[in-house]
């Protein structure tokens, strides 16, 4: 039976009205064992027999409120107490305190779940008015005195169950929302664990080029690393004509220094070369500024490399020869300033040899342009090192 179906979690019903005497009517109707007349109904509703043990399944919990400020009270109480009612059968006048009307608008401002039956025999106020102040709701039916015991059967039952379906429904959606809500959190949980685990992939595969496109003793790009920067800057000059210089440079003696002072002098003659390398200026004016010794020889997009053993390159993007000369003369002189405070005697100097490419000079692929400035690099070193040569002939 649709009945037995239903979880009745709430089956407190409410009466209010001035006379004790239809309290009692209501109770003997509702508590009646009698239900022929509500079996008859239930088989016109659900279309099914009534059986012995379905009928009057439903045992109420019947309170008393006998004005509507009680009303509107034990309402109150029920709500602190967590047992709300689920039907209120109201009467409308109920002098000299508030009426029916307005004791309704007051519970519904309290819990508007709740069921609710006017009952009257007059025509206090018109079906137009009592909506125009209670506002339109399918929580709402007459009754109109005297009325007939199927009458009370058929609404206690018929309301009992909705307010309880309806409760069902809302403590479906509110634990749903709530099971959403931890869902939610666990997946805001998850999607932070993957950012996380996410972050330290991204840092740690870029450690990992660092280290496969870096040398390991100087932190410069190492050759492979060097080849390929020069390749792209290489095909932007093909495209735009800017001119391109390549210095190329070695510490002299270096086996020299290193037999006399060992390889870790050595070692630290590179980093020192390097740290120089890596500093530059914020502008491009201001290498062209003539500035003090401070200033660094390298321009803020400059690249640098080692190219192998003692041996560096550096790319100078849109850069003619003119200018490189100046850089490659400030580079032999902050050469010789460097100072090593464990060892007064490891003073050394670099060999510079530059190539070109502007309007005025060709070359056909990065790596020629390389090999040109090795061969200016190789005559600095017979002319005498320390200094730097420009390669004339392409």
């Amino acid at each position: 039976m649709f009945i037995r179906d239903v979880n009745i979690i709430n089956n407190r019903i409410l009466i209010v009205d001035d006379t004790k005497s239809i309290h009692d009517d209501f109770k003997k109707i509702l508590a009646s064992r009698d239900n022929s007349d509500l079996s008859q109904l239930e088989m016109a509703l659900f279309e099914e027999t009534v059986s012995k043990e379905d009928e009057n399944m439903i045992v109420y919990e019947i309170d008393d409120a006998y004005q509507g400020e009680e009303a509107v009270q034990k309402i109150i109480q029920a709500e602190a107490s967590g047992r709300q009612y689920a039907l209120v059968f109201m009467d409308v006048r109920m002098p000299p305190g508030m009426n029916g009307i307005e004791a309704i608008q007051k519970i519904w401002e309290i819990n508007s779940d709740i069921e609710m039956v006017i009952c009257t025999a007059y025509s206090d106020y018109s079906w137009e008015e009592i909506l125009e102040k209670v506002g339109w709701t399918d929580k709402l039916l007459f009754l109109k005195k005297p009325f007939y015991t199927v009458e009370v059967k058929q609404m206690a039952l018929s309301l009992v169950i909705k307010y309880n379906l309806n409760l069902m429904v809302r403590q479906l959606i509110t634990n749903l929302e709530k099971e959403v809500e931890e869902r939610t959190k666990q997946l805001h949980t998850v999607l932070e664990d993957l950012r996380r685990v996410n972050s330290n992939l991204i840092e740690k595969n870029r450690s990992l080029i660092e280290i496969a496109e870096r040398d390991g003793l100087t932190g410069l790009y190492n050759q492979t690393s060097f080849y390929q920067k020069l390749d792209e800057i290489f095909i932007e000059h093909k495209l735009y004509s800017f001119p391109l210089s390549i210095l190329m440079m070695d510490v002299d003696n270096f086996k020299q220094f290193n037999d006399k002072f060992g390889h870790q002098a050595g070692d630290q003659i590179l980093i020192k070369v390097s740290e120089l390398l890596k500093k530059h200026n914020s502008s491009e004016e201001e290498l062209e500024e003539t500035g003090s010794s401070d200033q660094a020889p390298l321009r803020r997009y400059d690249i640098v490399g080692r190219y192998g053993g003692d041996e560096f390159a550096v790319i100078l993007p849109y850069c003619g020869e003119e200018e490189a000369k100046q850089i490659a003369q400030k580079i032999n002189n902050k050469i010789k300033s460097i100072k090593f405070e464990e060892n007064s005697e490891l003073e050394f100097t670099v060999s510079i040899g530059i190539a070109v490419v502007d309007s005025k000079t060709s070359c056909e692929s990065s790596k020629e342009l390389v090999g040109i400035a090795d061969k200016a690099l190789y005559r600095s070193k017979m002319e005498g090192k320390n200094r730097f040569c420009v390669a004339r002939e392409y």
